[in-house]
C-alpha cells in the first residue's frame, strides 16, 4: 500500500521493479491510497476490518465480506511473522 510507487528502481541491491516482485509472488498491491490518514486511523482507533477488492463489485457485498470477516481483537498475530529462530544478517551482504 502506497501513495505514490516508483516507476524506476534505483537501489543497487534490487535485481527487479517491484511490480515484477509483487506479480512473480502473487502480491496484491495498491497505490493512490492516503498512508497518513491510514496511520493516524490505525494509531487512533487499532486495528480496522478492511478489503482490496479487484474490478467491478457491488459495495454492499463488499462491506458484507470484509464485515463477515474474522475478528483480529484477542488474536495473537505477531507470532506468524517473528521468526522462530535468530539469524544472523550482514549489511553489506558478504
Amino acid at each position: 500500500m502506497v501513495k505514490e510507487k516508483s516507476k524506476i528502481y534505483s537501489n543497487w541491491r534490487a535485481e527487479k521493479s517491484i511490480d515484477q516482485l509483487f506479480k512473480e509472488n502473487n502480491i496484491t498491491g495498491i497505490e493512490g491510497v492516503d498512508t497518513r490518514k491510514i496511520t493516524e486511523l490505525l494509531r487512533d482507533k487499532r486495528a480496522q476490518k478492511a478489503g482490496i477488492f479487484s474490478g467491478e463489485h457491488d459495495k454492499e457485498k463488499m462491506l458484507e465480506k470484509v464485515k463477515k470477516s474474522p475478528s483480529l481483537v484477542g488474536k495473537d498475530i505477531v507470532k506468524d511473522v517473528v521468526r522462530s529462530a535468530p539469524y544472523a544478517w550482514n549489511f553489506g551482504g558478504e
